[in-house]
Formats: C-alpha cells, structure tokens, sequence
C-alpha cells in the first residue's frame, strides 16, 4: 500500500474484495475520483482509501478486528442488531406502500367529508327555509279560506243581482206594453 491514503487499482480490488473491473467500473461511472501517480517515471492510476472505504462500508476497524479476539456475546449482539436491523428494513420496505395507500385514501375520505359537510349545510338552510313556509302555512290557509267565502258571496251577490235584473227586464216589458192591452 502506498502513502497519502492513495491505493492502486490493484490494491483497491484486494482491499474491497472485489474484482479489478469492479473498481474500473466505479471510476467510469465517476463514484470514484482517480490520481495519477508517477512511479518510476510509469504514470499509474490511483483511488483514495477513503472512496474505496466509503463505497464498501468498511474501516480500519476491519483490520483492527482481525487482530483482536471477538467475544462470543459479542458476535451474538452483532448478530441479533443485524438480524433486527434486516427485519427492521423488510418491514420498512413492507409498510410504505401500505402507509402510501393509507394516505391516498384518507385524502380522498377528506374530500368527501368536505362535500358531506357542504350539502349538510345546503339541507340545513333547506330545513330552515321550509320550517320558516311551515309557520306561514296557517296564516295561508287562513287567508284562503276568506278568500274563498269571499268568492261564494261574489257569486251568490252576482245571482242575486241577475235575478232583480231579470225582475226589472220583466217589469219594464210590462210597462212598455201600451195602457189598452193590460185588459
């Protein structure tokens, strides 16, 4: 490995695990920055540890590791915080569609709680405007029921007054009849 925290291609590979072309494609894709070095007057390509580290998710706790025992309840507990970490993420993945879902149809169930609430309001003024005709209703029928036994008097008053009229066509034939012919 060389100094400054610069690796070759070479070395980045055997670091991560990976093959050569693995790295190569991670530079031509630009999540990799590359250096050029010149090492006995031969330009070569170099990677930062750091990129390698970072894209790989592993540190110098990894070579650190290696040195030192790990305890069994050690291993145990990262065993079990990746398990739940795992299940964590599954139920993650799982939920937000359901949640999304739940969402778009508490959206739409507002909607429609709003359009319930206006047409309550529309049929209370509704309710309101008939209980208001409802108390005027008797003052109506009230009114027409004078106002049909003023149309029966109309009536009776016009018979009548055919009837004098008929009395008085009767009596002026009467007298337009000459003295002489009442005998």
């Amino acid at each position: 490995m060389s100094n400054n925290g610069l690796l070759t291609i070479k070395e980045a590979a055997t670091i991560a695990k990976v093959h050569v072309s693995t790295i190569y494609n991670l530079i031509n894709s630009n999540r990799i920055q590359v250096q050029f070095d010149s090492i006995r007057g031969k330009k070569t390509k170099k990677v930062r540890r750091l990129d390698i580290e970072r894209i790989f998710r592993f540190s110098n706790l990894e070579e650190n590791l290696e040195t030192t025992r790990i305890e069994p309840e050690t291993i145990s507990n990262l065993i079990e915080k990746s398990i739940n970490n795992y299940f964590e993420t599954k139920r993650t993945a799982l939920m937000k569609p359901i949640e999304e879902q739940a969402l778009f149809r508490l959206g739409i169930l507002e909607n429609e709680l709003k359009h319930l609430e206006a047409e309550k309001e529309t049929l209370r003024i509704e309710n309101e405007t008939l209980r208001n005709q409802n108390k005027i209703l008797p003052e109506l029928q009230d009114k027409e029921k004078v106002i049909a036994e003023l149309e029966q008097s109309l009536k009776q008053s016009e018979e009548e007054k055919k009837q004098i009229a008929e009395a008085w066509k009767k009596e002026l034939e009467k007298a337009k009849k000459p003295w002489y012919k009442f005998w």
